[in-house]
């Protein structure tokens, strides 16, 4: 895939006529994102594992290691030391399993909160600054959607969500079940952990699985970014012709 990461998602996407089109536009746009957070992920989990390398074979972290692992540790709730904790908290998220939970929060990028908040995951926040206000808000509740400056911060807010939340234990336990025996990360299974992320909760799962199973999404597990770095985010970038 492309290292190709837009900030937002095309303006007029809703104004597609073609539900095809309109599917593939969404899923070309979000794939490239969700794959450069678990990347993200991917090099924080490795770093750790080296540097639990390094205390295992009696050596000592220089300072900006050690300052760097309490920050992790802080950010993912967890003791700086406990490696177990932080392996079952530093991993990726299945792409089928977020794309379709995009989908089904954003109505395939259609909802005011994704146009105009780079909200694709609809998590809520109470902090006015950075949040919509729902105009479908039962009485007495005072949540608002998060809003985000660009689509990956919002990509990075949702998976850490789902990586550190106490109400996703049971997500990462199959995670790492999965993990412990070689398994491939399968979003389908996983979707099956995720009762909490929605009040309701059974069927939030099965229309989850119906978006990965109608829409062929489970490829999408073994898709990786192209090696070779040439985006706008990167000190050079060779040119390319067309």
């Amino acid at each position: 895939v492309p290292r190709l990461y837009l900030d937002k998602l095309p303006a007029d996407i809703a104004d597609v006529p073609s539900v095809a089109t309109r599917k593939r536009i969404f899923i070309k746009s979000v794939l490239p994102v969700i794959l450069r957070v678990n990347e993200d992920i991917l090099a924080a989990r490795l770093r750790l594992q080296k540097l639990r390398a390094t205390v295992d074979g009696g050596l000592s972290l220089t300072n900006e290691q050690r300052d760097w692992l309490y920050q992790m540790a802080a950010r993912y709730e967890t003791d700086p030391y406990d490696w177990e904790a932080f392996m079952e908290r530093v991993d990726i998220i299945p792409p089928s399993l977020a794309i379709a939970q995009a989908v089904e929060e954003s109505g395939w990028g259609t909802s005011r909160f994704a146009r105009e908040g780079n909200a694709l995951f609809g998590q809520y926040t109470y902090e006015a600054s950075h949040g919509m206000l729902p105009e479908e808000r039962p009485s007495g509740r005072q949540h608002l959607v998060r809003a985000y400056s660009n689509l990956v911060e919002g990509a990075r807010s949702y998976m850490h969500n789902l990586n550190y939340h106490r109400a996703y234990g049971e997500f990462r336990a199959a995670r790492k079940w999965l993990r412990s025996h070689a398994k491939p990360m399968d979003g389908l299974t996983l979707a099956g952990e995720l009762i909490r992320y929605s009040e309701r909760g059974t069927a939030y799962v099965e229309t989850i699985r119906h978006i990965i199973r109608a829409n062929k999404l489970a490829p999408l597990d073994d898709a990786r970014l192209y090696d070779e770095r040439w985006t706008r985010d990167d000190p050079a970038m060779p040119d390319r012709k067309s």
